[in-house]
């Protein structure tokens, strides 16, 4: 990893808090940035047990001086509850549903 850095690359550990990309892996693999799947928000169970795990989720990720995104995120809710508590990088179709590279130049055209 380390090479890959001094290349200009930075290093992400993908869908955080799902299948592989666990604590321990957090520990263990030297990443620059956590992509948080918010499956935690969006799945049925208790969701205040859900917002307390990602907020905490998001002040670990902050102590360990690593980056977060947060990924999918589908409604101004999600995007609301994540930036109160501290997450800024966020996608998911809540802002723009995936699109072709043209359409996408055409829409920054357009800002």
């Amino acid at each position: 990893t380390n090479k890959l850095r001094e290349l200009g690359f930075q290093v992400e550990m993908d869908d955080f808090g799902s299948g592989y990309s666990s604590l321990h892996m957090l520990k263990e693999v030297p990443v620059d940035r956590i992509k948080l799947d918010l499956h935690f928000l969006t799945s049925s169970g208790d969701q205040k047990k859900s917002r307390t795990i990602v907020s905490y989720m998001i002040q670990m990720v902050e102590h360990l001086e690593m980056k977060m995104i947060a990924e999918g995120v589908e409604t101004v809710g999600q995007a609301k509850f994540l930036h109160d508590q501290g997450c800024s990088e966020m996608q998911g179709y809540y802002f723009y549903k995936p699109m072709p590279v043209e359409e996408y130049e055409k829409l920054t055209e357009e800002v």
